[in-house]
C-alpha cells in the first residue's frame, strides 16, 4: 500500500465534486461551486529551487520542474506553462508572483507529518462570463526537510522532484484529488505517491475541462530520415534553419549523443561534391542540441560517422542557462550522400541554425574558433577586452547578435544592462574556409551607473555637478544616490517618498521600500534623540515584504525620551 506522502492546499474555500463518469476532480469554489482557473495565455513560474545538484536523470531541481512543466504543456490548449529559473530563495506570500521554491514551512505554518510538498493560491472576487473564478496566484513550496531526487520508475528512498511537481502543478491548474471524493483509477493527481511517474488519462481529461485541448500537432517536414532535406552548398559552405518543436524520435533511430536519448530530432542530407572533410554545427541556436552524422538509406541501419552533444563542456563554460551547441568534422567522399540529425539533450526543441563548410582535398581546409566564456558583470562603461583564437592563426572577428552593447575592433562596450549575446566569427581566405561561428552570452546586471545612464544624458553623466552620487538635481533632499537605492526618479521631486514613521505604546518605527536588485549599496537605519548623535545600536531593521519591491521597517523601543529620529543611510 502506498503511503500518503503529499497534499494540495488552496486559500479559499473547497468543494469537492464529484460527477458519474469522470475520474479527475476539479477545484471549486464553496459558495458558487465555481472552477477556479488561470485565464488564457502563459502562467508564468519562477523557479526558485536552484540548479544543483544533478540528480540521476540528468536535470537539476529547476530542470526538472520545468519538464514537469512541458509535459503539462503538451497536453493544454488555452494556458501554458512557463517556467523562468531564478535565484535559489524562499517566495513571498500573496505578491502576486507565481513561485516554486523549497522550505522548512509554508509561509509559517508546519508541513503535515508525511507532506512532500503544497500548493497554495488565490483568486478573483469576481466571476468570469464563462462562470469561473481567475486564480491570481499559485506558489507551490517544496519540504526541504526531504531528500529530493529526479527519476522515472518505482518510487525509491528519495522523493521523485518531478513527480511530486507534476503533482502539485496539477493543483495549479485547477486539479484536486480525485481518489478523496470516490474516484477509480490511478492518474496523477491521487493523494498517495505509487510508481506512476507521467500524466495519465484521467489527468489529462481534467486538465482540458479547464484549459481545452491544443491544436492539432503540426511536424516539421524533415522530421523523418526519409524526408530530409537537401542542402547544397555554395563555394563549399552554407547555412540553413528549420524547428525541431513537434518532432519525433522513429522506431529504429540511433542516439545522436552517447548516452542520451533525445526525442525531437530532425534531419538534413548533404552529396559531397569532391573529396575532403564536412565540418557541420549548430553554432547559434538557442537550444542545448545534439548532433549525428551518418551514412546508409534507412534510419534503423544507419552507420554512425560522428556524433556530439557540446562542442563547449560544462567544465569549459559552467552555466546551466546557456545554450551547449554541437559540431561535428566528419571525411567525406565525392558523391556520396550524407545525413546529419539535430536532436535536443533532455527533449529540449526549438529553431536551429545549422551551418555546413566543406574543405576538398587538396583545397582549403576547415578551421574552428576558440571563445571562452564571458563573466556575469555588473554594468560598467569601460570596454570589455574580446579575446578569441582561430585554429588557423587568422584573425577574429565580433559582432553583437543582442542585447545591450557595441563592438570596435576587439573591444565591447555596455550600453544597458540585460542579457547581451556576442558573435566570433572568421571568414577564411584562400588556405582556409569560414569558420563555424561561436556565440557567448552573459548577463549585465544593474547598478547606479546604469541607472545613472537611465536618467542623464551623455553631458550630463560626464558632469559630476548634475548626476554625481551626493548631487540632488531636483532639490527634494534626497540625493542621486538615495533616489537610485529608494529606485526613484532623480528628476522627478519626492519628497515624503523616504518613507514614513509611527509610534505605538511600545516602539517608534520606519518604513520605507527599495528595489530587490540594489546589490551594489548598503543600507543602515539609524536613529537620534538629539539630531546630533546617531547610531544604529537598539534599531532592529528587517525585511516585512518581498518582490520585485522590497518593504523594510526599523524599529527601537519606547524610552523615556520624548523624540527620536529615525535617517537611512545609504553608502556603496
Amino acid at each position: 500500500m502506498s503511503a500518503k506522502l503529499w497534499r494540495g492546499s488552496i486559500c479559499c474555500a473547497v468543494l469537492a465534486w464529484a460527477t458519474s463518469g469522470q475520474g479527475y476532480e476539479i477545484i471549486r469554489d464553496g459558495s458558487e461551486a465555481a472552477a477556479v482557473k488561470f485565464g488564457p495565455g502563459s502562467i508564468t513560474m519562477q523557479i526558485k529551487l536552484g540548479t544543483t545538484p544533478l540528480l540521476s536523470d540528468g536535470s537539476n531541481y529547476s530542470t526538472s520542474v520545468q519538464e514537469a512543466m512541458q509535459q503539462w504543456n503538451a497536453w493544454l490548449g488555452a494556458s501554458q506553462f512557463s517556467g523562468v529559473i531564478a535565484a535559489a530563495g524562499d517566495g513571498g506570500d500573496r505578491n502576486g508572483i507565481n513561485e516554486m521554491f523549497f522550505s522548512s514551512t509554508t509561509y509559517g505554518q508546519s508541513f503535515g507529518a508525511n507532506t512532500l510538498a503544497v500548493a497554495i493560491s488565490y483568486r478573483a472576487s469576481t466571476l468570469e462570463s464563462d462562470g469561473s473564478y481567475r486564480r491570481t496566484q499559485a506558489d507551490v513550496i517544496f519540504n526541504i526537510a526531504r531528500t529530493w531526487d529526479s527519476y522515472r520508475g518505482a518510487t525509491r528512498s528519495a522523493t521523485d522532484l518531478r513527480r511530486v511537481a507534476l503533482h502539485e502543478l496539477g493543483h495549479v491548474l485547477g486539479l484536486d484529488h480525485p481518489d478523496e471524493s470516490g474516484q477509480a483509477g490511478s492518474p496523477i493527481m491521487n493523494s498517495f505517491i505509487s510508481s506512476v511517474d507521467s500524466l495519465q488519462q484521467d489527468d489529462i481529461d481534467g486538465a482540458q475541462y479547464l484549459y481545452g485541448a491544443p491544436a492539432p500537432v503540426v511536424r516539421p517536414a524533415n522530421d523523418d530520415f526519409v524526408d530530409a532535406q537537401l542542402v547544397t552548398l555554395v563555394n563549399h559552405s552554407a547555412q540553413v534553419t528549420g524547428r525541431s518543436t513537434s518532432a519525433t524520435k522513429e522506431v529504429g533511430e540511433p542516439n545522436h549523443a552517447p548516452n542520451e536519448i533525445g526525442g525531437p530530432s530532425v534531419w538534413w542530407k548533404i552529396v559531397a561534391p569532391s573529396n575532403g572533410s564536412l565540418t557541420v554545427a549548430t553554432a547559434g541556436t538557442k537550444f542545448d542540441t545534439m548532433l549525428g552524422a551518418y551514412t546508409g538509406t534507412a534510419v534503423n541501419a544507419l552507420t554512425q560517422l560522428a556524433a556530439n552533444d557540446d562542442i563547449v563542456t560544462p567544465a569549459e563554460d559552467p552555466s546551466p542557462t546557456r545554450p551547449r551547441t554541437s559540431a561535428v568534422t566528419i571525411p567525406v567522399n565525392a558523391y556520396l550522400t550524407y545525413y546529419f540529425a539535430v536532436d535536443g539533450w533532455d527533449r529540449e526543441s526549438g529553431s536551429i541554425i545549422l551551418s555546413f563548410a566543406h574543405s576538398p582535398s587538396g583545397q582549403p581546409v576547415a578551421q574552428t574558433i576558440t571563445f571562452g566564456a564571458l563573466s556575469d558583470r555588473p554594468f560598467n562603461s569601460t570596454a570589455i577586452p574580446l579575446s578569441a583564437t582561430a585554429s588557423s592563426t587568422l584573425p577574429v572577428s565580433y559582432s553583437i547578435v543582442s542585447g545591450p552593447a557595441t563592438i570596435a575592433g576587439t573591444n565591447l562596450t555596455l550600453t544597458g544592462t540585460g542579457t547581451v549575446v556576442v558573435r566570433a566569427a572568421q571568414v577564411g581566405d584562400a588556405n582556409y574556409h569560414a569558420a563555424p561561428a561561436v556565440d557567448r552570452s552573459f548577463v549585465v546586471t544593474p547598478n547606479f551607473d546604469s541607472w545613472n545612464l537611465d536618467h542623464f544624458n551623455a553631458p550630463e553623466r560626464a558632469n559630476a555637478s548634475i548626476s554625481g552620487p551626493t548631487v540632488d538635481p531636483d532639490g527634494d533632499g534626497l540625493s542621486n544616490l538615495v533616489e537610485y537605492a529608494l529606485g526613484l526618479n532623480p528628476r522627478v521631486a519626492n519628497a515624503g517618498a523616504a518613507g514614513s514613521t509611527a509610534r505605538t505604546e511600545t516602539e517608534w518605527t520606519f518604513t520605507y521600500t527599495r528595489p530587490a536588485e540594489r546589490g551594489d549599496v548598503l543600507y543602515a537605519v539609524e536613529a537620534s534623540t538629539d539630531l546630533t548623535t546617531w547610531s544604529t545600536a537598539g534599531v532592529t531593521h528587517t525585511r516585512t515584504a518581498t518582490g520585485a519591491t522590497e518593504t523594510w521597517r526599523a524599529s527601537v523601543p519606547v524610552s523615556a525620551s520624548g523624540n527620536l529620529f529615525f535617517r537611512l543611510r545609504v553608502t556603496r
